[in-house]
């Protein structure tokens, strides 16, 4: 579709809103190293959505950032509710212990 076509559809007001549109905010970074570096993992919103932790990170979770307001479960199963879960509520954490987490659930509390 030409700019031009699209123009008529969206009108000036969609155009500016659209060129404006801010980016999902983030709700936590998975990392692999202690220090908040390494390979990393997003969690976006909606909240209260399962996610399979990805391969670099998987079964070496060790660092995470929360955003204000957020909570995370990070699950030692591939699906989320199954089995032992480590609750995560503090804005930067070094993971204690086990890192061989495989799936994550985040909330805005």
């Amino acid at each position: 579709m030409h700019i031009a076509q699209i123009i008529p559809c969206l009108g000036l007001f969609g155009i500016v809103n659209a060129a404006t549109a801010a980016p999902a905010v983030l709700m936590a970074q998975l990392y692999s190293k202690t220090n908040f570096n390494g390979a990393s993992q997003p969690i976006y919103p909606p909240g209260g959505n399962c996610i399979t932790i990805n391969d670099e990170l998987f079964d070496n979770v060790k660092s995470i950032e929360i955003t204000k307001g957020v909570r995370c479960d990070l699950f030692y199963y591939d699906v989320c509710g199954a089995g032992g879960y480590l609750r995560i509520t503090s804005s930067t954490t070094v993971i204690p212990g086990r890192t061989d987490f495989r799936s994550a659930r985040c909330i805005f509390t």
